[in-house]
């Protein structure tokens, strides 16, 4: 070590001599942070002042022989010499000043920002001796000729400047009063003070009003002329490209239904209904997000399809000043930021891992190809507007009343027509549909999808539930943990996690009840749904699932390199305690997420897989409605 400080440097023990010197070793310049714009033909230097200027920008003198960190690069050749050019900060403002070097004249030239403070004065004007030019006096003495003409250019000037002399002695001999004077000269200096006062206080209030922090010219005639001339007007305004937009994703139905079995009359009002719903712009009958089929009173069938707009992830997740930056030709070099080590990351690399391991196998037959330019900067715009169309006014419990009556039923069974009373209350009341088929239901003149085989809670008490002695072989949990960007989006209401304890699982689980809890990427509620929830409930862990985000094209929606946000959600599994049956572990699933926040894709499929047997699901703090299982929640329900 002793002979390694002797040279001031430091070989790691893993050091190779084929790998290079230190700095490639290490993948750093041997300039370090000076080097940082070398990729652009840009070295930061230290410049000292060559003299003395006045920045444009405050104003303020800036000495000679004060020092910037400036940024150095060649602009040009006087023939064999370059010629370099220096832009620097000033330190007194914002703004930036760029000097160059002069090869020709010896000199550096002020190019913008700055004026360079001139000392090049006459030195008759400060009473200074002024040397003899020898060569005049001498040609004088010696040559005739240039005597001659040297006196006649003297006579000529002096009959120029005699009627001017005469002038000022004439102005001279009138205003001999000093006191005179010097007031008129003070009373066209308070004028001009005063013109100048008044002419910044308009500039200031200009530059309030339009949020700048520029300098301003002074007027213009001929700019005023051409300002007269002109009238900018946009070719579109904010409003209309707003209303286009909406037209067009309102002009196509959300649920296509395709009718089969009608007869001409009843195609004829389904095709008018169609027309109607087009033409109505804040149309909230054709919101609904199910896939399903329902049996009219006629006995035929109509069928129901997901909008594929809700799906049309064709990017990443980015924000409109991200995606014009991405589709731009010039990229800046991003700097590599600290990876940083806690329990989170060493977590987040094993599900990299998993990920990675399972791309390979699963990306080169499902890619499609890439998206193109004008999809990257169009940056979802269709799935995210067709995401703002379901608001407040579309959820069943804003259109309830909360409050019940004691001796009413817990338990409530839609008919086979969908006829639901008009005095029913849908809160704190189970609600079922047991038929194996859709229905919609009409309340306060809207309808609403009921898949077949379900039934749902509209409450925040889950012990209603268990006064109707059901049990559950499945349960999947989407609690709404405390979340800073939701509280800023104020999407829905959340809550802490130690509130989370007193949900009575073990009232509502089979023996060998599923347990599955969804989590964000926060190792403290990973760690706690393990070490805290499950054991409250009598759970036994199990392993972990990750849901996997990708755009239609299989690229994940957030870089998995990313600081703040995952491309993936993690679902941690369990089981009552008794129980013999496995699970897969560390199992990946992978599909394109739906526009609208928080809905989790439906993994009742993806079980059927492990359980051997029809289930009964439940589904706590659910976002939508699921065929066969039950929802509770006060969002289970969107129409």
């Amino acid at each position: 070590m002793g002979e390694r400080k002797g040279v001031n440097k430091y070989y790691p023990p893993d050091y190779r001599p084929e790998k290079g010197s230190l700095n490639k070793y290490h993948g750093t310049h041997a300039l370090r942070e000076r080097a940082r714009k070398l990729d652009q033909g840009i070295l930061i230097i230290r410049f000292e002042m060559p003299y003395n200027i006045w920045c444009d920008g405050c104003g303020n003198h800036i000495g000679m022989g004060v020092r910037y960190n400036a940024e150095k690069r060649k602009v040009g050749m006087y023939y064999s010499t370059p010629i370099y050019q220096f832009r620097m900060k000033c330190h007194l403002c914002d703004s930036h000043f760029e000097m160059k070097t002069d090869p020709q004249n010896l000199d550096y030239v002020v190019v913008c920002g700055a004026r360079r403070q001139e000392r090049r004065w006459d030195p008759t004007q400060n009473s200074q001796v002024v040397p003899e030019d020898k060569d005049t006096t001498q040609k004088l003495v010696t040559d005739a000729m240039f005597r001659l003409e040297h006196g006649e250019a003297d006579k000529r000037k002096g009959k120029e400047a005699a009627p001017s002399l005469a002038r000022l002695e004439d102005m001279q001999n009138r205003w001999k009063d000093d006191y005179t004077s010097n007031k008129i000269l003070r009373q066209i200096f308070r004028d001009k003070k005063k013109e100048k006062q008044e002419k910044e206080k308009n500039n200031k209030l200009l530059l309030i009003k339009s949020s700048l922090s520029i300098p301003l010219l002074d007027e213009n005639p001929e700019d005023v002329k051409m300002a007269k001339l002109l009238k900018l007007t946009p070719l579109q305004s904010y409003e209309e490209r707003q209303r286009e937009k909406r037209i067009e994703i309102d002009s196509k139905p959300i649920l296509p239904q395709l009718v089969k079995n009608l007869n001409q009359n009843q195609k004829d009002l389904k095709r008018e209904e169609l027309v109607r719903i087009k033409n109505c712009k804040n149309s909230t009958e054709t919101r609904i997000s199910l896939v399903a089929s329902e049996y009219n009173d006629s006995g035929d069938t109509n069928s129901y399809e997901i909008k594929d707009i809700f799906f049309d992830i064709r990017s990443e997740y980015l924000m409109d000043t991200q995606a014009l930056a991405r589709v731009s030709t010039t990229q800046r070099k991003r700097r590599r930021k600290i990876e940083r080590k806690n329990e989170f990351s060493i977590y987040h690399k094993e599900v990299c891992d998993l990920i990675e391991k399972c791309a390979q196998s699963w990306k080169p037959e499902c890619l499609p190809g890439k998206p193109n330019l004008e999809e990257i900067l169009l940056n979802n715009i269709f799935a995210r507007t067709a995401s703002k169309i379901i608001d407040d006014n579309c959820r069943l419990s804003q259109l309830c009343s909360r409050n019940m009556m004691k001796e009413e039923p817990l338990i409530h069974t839609i008919t086979r027509n969908g006829h639901v009373e008009p005095n029913l209350k849908f809160v704190n009341k189970l609600i079922t549909h047991d038929e194996d088929y859709a229905c919609v239901i009409k309340w306060d003149s809207k309808d609403f999808l009921i898949p077949a085989n379900s039934s749902f809670l509209l409450s925040n008490d889950l012990n209603i539930l268990t006064k109707t002695n059901r049990r559950y072989d499945v349960i999947i949990i989407d609690p709404p943990w405390t979340n800073k960007s939701l509280k800023r989006k104020k999407c829905y209401n959340t809550s802490s996690e130690v509130n989370f304890l007193s949900l009575p699982i073990k009232d509502l689980a089979s023996k060998n009840c599923l347990i599955g809890v969804w989590t964000t990427n926060n190792s403290y509620l990973i760690n706690y749904v393990k070490s805290v929830m499950f054991p409250h409930w009598g759970v036994e862990y199990e392993t972990d699932w990750h849901w996997l985000k990708v755009t239609r094209y299989g690229e994940f929606v957030v870089p998995l390199n990313n600081h703040t946000k995952k491309p993936y959600e993690n679902l941690i599994l369990g089981r009552m305690t008794g129980s013999m049956e496995n699970i897969t572990s560390n199992l990946i699933f992978v599909s394109v997420p739906s526009c609208f926040h928080s809905h989790k894709p439906l993994i009742r499929d993806l079980l059927k897989n492990f359980i051997n047997k029809e289930v009964k699901g439940l589904e706590i703090f659910s976002r939508s409605l699921c065929s066969g299982w039950t929802s509770f929640g006060d969002e289970c329900e969107h129409k």
